[in-house]
């Protein structure tokens, strides 16, 4: 697991997105070096090849990334990848020859472009159906011993099992003295014994210890975790585990202790500018950007459906302020009326035709960056709730006070990394994304949640 910025990334995805780099980049040169091997002179004249070669490796591994081939979490299969693969290259041609055409200093010549995109995709398929096939192996996944075999362990045997970061390998889970109630769906569960902690990890070639106990008071074996930790096994607790895996905080038992002493939660008022900065700049390119679309949109509005254009709705900001935010509308004018305050359900129905559109696409909210550049929310950062649900879910859900540490945003790593919230269950399932946020928020992270953002708008996932 490597960090960057704070943020924690799989050595997995850091693993591909080198050997896709290197594998498009040599096949730049290969188109090159098989168009004109038999004349040095015309291969001479070309020039410098490696801007070249660099761009056209840099569109197709953004196409690959918005097709999910860098995805943290899943499993995918031979049949899925190989899918994906084939893709990326036909959306990767058109793509280069399109941006060839807009940006002639960087093309590669027809001749050479179509056997550079040939090798690239060889290469690339193969690339990855073998690293797919070594992910499979038992000895290359990192091997884990969990400490605790009760509920705490059992969140750790879930997290693996839904698909996160695949390349870990539970070895298994070590009971705790006393005994208890057991929550691990396995048979690899080894009793406690006085000093068998480090012997077992070195027959099991343990690479990582995870502490999942439910209860530490007289049952952590204090003694034999330090000769682990000593013996250079890397030890860690469960939130800290769950974290790196999973991009949350997690809050089921989570100690106040832990937030507190924890590294993270920094707000350098450098970067807290330069954050600001970008806001301001994006916000103003952006409604640029969308003033030929926003009198259509309007009109489509207006002619869809009895009321406003603009939706306003008071939300909760930063540190509790309220703010008016503004949308497009996508709701019939007396969506609640009768009801009160309620959650957006799947297929809603006081939503409009057009809503669903502009929903999905993302259009709605292009008003939001009026709230932008007023300071009231920024472009990364949790969803701005409204003051009923904020009340509800402050009684209901332990820290959610402290998502209003920050402003809210557009877009966040909740909003890409979970599906759309409409309950109390979800609500805290995002938090415990929001917080991850929090923690460890940096330009760098709003980069990868900008990035992401994108792949999520052009599939259409996330909307209601």
């Amino acid at each position: 697991m490597f960090r960057v910025f704070r943020h924690y990334i799989p050595v997995r995805v850091v693993t591909l997105l080198a050997g896709d780099l290197a594998i498009f980049v040599w096949a730049a040169y290969a188109g090159v070096w098989l168009r004109f091997w038999a004349d040095p002179m015309a291969m001479a004249a070309i020039g410098p090849i490696f801007p070249k070669a660099l761009f056209f490796a840099s569109v197709n591994i953004s196409i690959a990334f918005l097709l999910g081939l860098y995805a943290a979490e899943g499993n995918p299969d031979t049949r899925d990848t190989t899918a994906r693969v084939v893709v990326t290259g036909l959306a990767g041609a058109v793509a280069n020859s399109a941006l060839f055409y807009l940006i002639p200093n960087l093309s590669l010549g027809r001749g050479m472009f179509v056997l550079a995109m040939l090798a690239g995709a060889v290469v690339f398929l193969n690339w990855r159906l073998f690293f797919l096939w070594m992910m499979r192996q038992p000895g290359l996944n990192s091997r884990i011993l969990v400490v605790g075999a009760g509920p705490a362990a059992g969140i750790v045997d879930d997290i693996l099992s839904n698909g996160f970061n695949p390349g870990f390998q539970v070895v298994g889970y070590v009971e705790e003295s006393g005994g208890g109630p057991r929550a691990v769906q396995t048979n690899r569960v080894f009793q406690h014994s006085e000093n068998s902690l480090y012997r077992l990890a070195l027959k099991e070639r343990v690479n990582k210890i995870v502490v999942a106990l439910g209860e530490r008071r007289g049952a952590f074996p204090l003694k034999e975790i330090l000769t682990c930790k000593m013996m250079g096994i890397e030890v860690l607790d469960l939130p800290t585990f769950y974290e790196q895996v999973s991009g949350r905080i997690l809050l089921k038992d989570l100690r106040p202790s832990w937030l507190i002493f924890s590294d993270g939660f920094r707000k350098n008022a450098t970067a807290l500018a330069a954050k600001r900065m970008v806001d301001i700049l994006l916000a103003c390119v952006g409604l640029i950007l969308a003033l030929p679309l926003l009198p259509l949109a309007a009109l489509a509005v207006k002619i869809d459906s009895r009321g406003p254009i603009l939706f306003r709705q008071t939300r909760v900001g930063q540190h509790g302020r309220l703010f008016t935010l503004y949308k497009l509308r996508t709701m019939r004018e007396d969506a609640e009326a009768e009801t009160g305050p309620v959650w957006a359900a799947e297929g809603d129905p006081r939503v409009t035709r057009l809503g669903r559109f502009l929903r999905a696409s993302r259009v709605d909210e292009i008003p939001q960056m009026w709230n932008v550049l007023k300071g009231e929310m920024s472009f990364i950062g949790p969803r701005p709730e409204r003051p009923h649900f904020v009340q509800t879910l402050q009684q209901k859900i332990p820290y959610y006070t402290q998502r209003l540490t920050v402003k809210p945003g557009l877009t966040g790593w909740a909003q890409v990394r979970y599906r759309y919230g409409g309950s109390a269950e979800d609500a805290l399932e995002k938090l415990q994304y929001d917080l991850y946020y929090i923690k460890n928020m940096s330009l760098f992270l709003d980069l990868l949640i900008a990035v992401d953002t994108s792949r999520v708008i052009l599939w259409g996932r996330g909307a209601r």
